[in-house]
């Protein structure tokens, strides 16, 4: 799976001529369109640290929890299910939080999730579907490693909530 992720995150040199920018008015997530790539950012309110734990309330039928982690930047959760399809959730205090995205191998689309910009992509080489957003000041992403529709991954962006608070101690 590690593997997976860096050919999806690496698998492309970045270049660097940018073609545009294009804002949402409604949300904070700016995207820097290059040639080759996307790079997402977050403008106005950015959390430097993590004070609310957000997680996934509804995950889909038959995933485990198989890995936690938190610190101040950042959380992440690791789902996996009997199939072996596996689903990381991470929250990042967005000051921190770097996003770089292959639209070279990848399908790209933007979602109006309850007023919230999503940016979904599919990898062309792999299952992999991966979602991007900025809300609360913070930055959310979802890898699912498997093959899943647009609408349960629109359910569990929706069941995102507030499950708990991190303090330093919390290490």
């Amino acid at each position: 799976m590690v593997e997976s992720i860096l050919r999806f995150a690496t698998s492309f040199v970045l270049d660097k001529t940018l073609k545009y920018v294009d804002k949402d008015p409604k949300t904070n997530m700016v995207k820097l369109i290059f040639s080759d790539h996307v790079e997402l950012e977050a403008e106005g309110d950015v959390a430097e640290t993590i004070v609310n734990i957000y997680g996934i309330t509804e995950l889909p039928e038959g995933f485990e929890l198989t890995t936690s982690s938190e610190n101040s930047v950042k959380v992440r959760r690791d789902y996996k299910n009997a199939e072996g399809d596996e689903l990381l959730f991470s929250q990042w205090a967005t000051k921190f939080q770097y996003t770089a995205i292959d639209t070279e191998h990848s399908d790209t689309q933007t979602l109006d999730v309850d007023g919230t910009e999503v940016f979904v992509v599919v990898s062309q080489r792999e299952p992999i579907t991966a979602v991007y957003w900025f809300a609360e000041g913070y930055s959310f992403d979802i890898m699912y490693f498997g093959q899943i529709d647009t609408d349960s991954i629109i359910e569990m962006i929706r069941s995102v909530k507030v499950v708990g608070t991190y303090t330093e101690t919390d290490q």
